[in-house]
């Protein structure tokens, strides 16, 4: 049970307060330092990975930005993965240097004397996790996922405050980075208060929120920064792909996991990826990318833009829809002059069996290039 305490009146002279510049743990700006950023999506879209990615590079003093070149610790409140099976293989396949990283966790002497481990609780247990990041000097602290030191009911609001709302207090005195994980609910929003599974507290009460989907098309995961309250502008979106790794355990055998591969800035964002899942929830048909693949598959793995065109409008598809299909394709673009026609091609080997090849080794696809804007024969749209 929680302590009683004494509430005061305190009033705070602004013109006392020394102004800083607000730091962020990487050169992207995408994870504040000091105050709590969540990573959300439905499982299986990477979120995991991704913050393993970061772990690993703040450990080894990699991650571009205030850090690099200073290695630092990392705390891990985790208590989903198997440690010896899952955690500490993701982190070895990522490069971590694993004397930098220290999970988190509680011991509980139960009554018939076997001792539990247990994550901890945030109504609870802050001052043990103020210790942990006062004795490690770290620089990032995860719980993945969020909800399991919430300690109440994820979906009321005043139990998701009154274990955030003294986290951001420790987050702030610290000046420690904090990455949690949300799950996303299978809402038709298309934005993340609709979708955020519990309360909206947990959206309101972080400065940094990335969005977590997967494109269908291409198999690459798509992050999107939906909230950024330190930042002027965001980062937007960017991509990244999840690769098979074969890592060497201390049993003498070795197991796969998953790494995550950076592709760069993305022109989708998630909310496009829910966009088209709705369209084709409603429609029945599929996403323009399949069906710009297909069609050229169906007739040699090239044609003339203005008959896609023409083939693309009677089944739903204008040809803004089509030029945004074919950037993401990555497909080749020869003519567009003057009585030379624009044609389009897929790539030398076609996606899907380019796609099934690169799976069979283990690694995915190379990332897709940008092409010049759509042309009308001749005239640029």
């Amino acid at each position: 049970m929680a302590e009683k305490s004494e509430r005061t009146l305190i009033l705070t002279p602004l013109e006392t307060v020394k102004t800083r510049k607000q730091e962020f743990l990487d050169s992207e700006c995408v994870v504040p330092m000091g105050t709590l950023t969540l990573f959300a999506g439905r499982g299986g879209e990477g979120k995991t990975a991704l913050i393993l990615d970061y772990a690993a590079r703040v450990s080894t003093g990699k991650l571009p930005g205030d850090y690099f070149g200073r290695p630092r610790m990392v705390l891990i409140v985790s208590h989903e993965d198997d440690l010896e099976t899952q955690l500490v293989p993701k982190l070895q396949a990522a490069g971590a240097r694993l004397e930098n990283i220290r999970q988190v966790s509680i011991g509980v002497k139960l009554d018939d004397g076997i001792k539990s481990k247990n994550a901890p609780s945030l109504l609870k247990d802050l001052a043990i996790i103020r210790q942990a990041i006062e004795d490690t000097d770290a620089a990032l602290i995860i719980f993945d996922p969020l909800i399991t030191s919430i300690g109440g009911d994820g979906n009321k609001l005043q139990d998701v405050r009154r274990a955030l709302d003294p986290l951001l207090g420790l987050l702030h005195e610290t000046e420690i980075a904090c990455i949690g994980v949300a799950h996303l609910n299978k809402g038709s929003g298309n934005n993340a208060g609709d979708r955020m599974g519990g309360s909206a507290g947990f959206r309101d009460i972080c400065r940094s929120l990335l969005l977590f989907a997967t494109d269908q098309d291409s198999g690459e995961r798509i992050c999107t920064q939906d909230k950024s309250s330190y930042a002027a502008n965001g980062t937007g979106s960017f991509k990244f792909r999840l690769v098979s790794k074969d890592v060497p355990t201390d049993d003498g055998r070795s197991t796969s996991v998953a790494v995550v591969e950076h592709l760069g800035s993305s022109t989708m964002s998630v909310s496009d990826i829910w966009a088209q899942e709705r369209e084709q929830h409603t429609t029945g048909r599929p996403s323009a990318q399949t069906w710009l693949r297909e069609y050229l598959e169906s007739v040699g793995g090239s044609g003339l833009q203005k008959e896609i065109v023409a083939a693309g409008e009677p089944e739903g598809y204008g040809v803004r829809v089509l030029q945004v299909a074919r950037e993401r394709l990555g497909l080749k673009i020869a003519g567009g002059g003057p009585g030379n026609p624009s044609r389009w091609s897929l790539p030398d080997v076609p996606a899907k069996d380019a796609l099934h090849a690169l799976h069979a080794e283990g690694i995915e696809g190379a990332s897709i290039a940008s092409i010049a804007p759509i042309e009308n024969d001749g005239v640029p749209l």
